[in-house]
């Protein structure tokens, strides 16, 4: 974990209020469980983490990290590249059909998003 701030989650904060309750031994391990509705043994796993890394150990292991699912952003810049250059002013469901015609695999509402992201389409307002 970095130095600096930590962004905690409410459920985060409040396992570390407990577990520092637990340090300084005004709870017990078996409280602490009950308190956290999570069995013992994993009480025991999550303070062995926070007294080895302190409140970063707490936090979960994918938090600030891109998806592995996510498109790279140079998959990303080539489609866009390809829809001002060949598609623009067409609707993204319309230009994602052509755009999957040239080997370009993405959702018509991601490509939608990333438009109004570029500032390329504008969001309709419902009626």
């Amino acid at each position: 974990m970095s130095e600096g701030r930590l962004a905690m989650s409410q459920k985060e904060r409040l396992r570390q209020a407990i577990l520092s309750g637990v340090k300084e031994e005004k709870l017990s391990l078996v409280e602490a469980s009950k308190k956290l509705k999570i069995s013992y043994r994993q009480v025991k796993r999550l303070y062995k983490r926070y007294c080895a890394q302190g409140d970063g150990g707490l936090i979960h292991g994918n938090c600030g990290k891109a998806s592995h699912r996510a498109y790279s952003e140079r998959y990303k810049e080539a489609v866009l590249e390809r829809y001002r250059s060949r598609y623009e002013g067409f609707g993204p469901v319309l230009a994602c059909e052509k755009l999957a015609s040239e080997g370009y695999g993405l959702s018509d509402e991601t490509l939608r998003l990333w438009l109004i992201a570029e500032g390329l389409w504008e969001k309709k307002r419902s009626q």
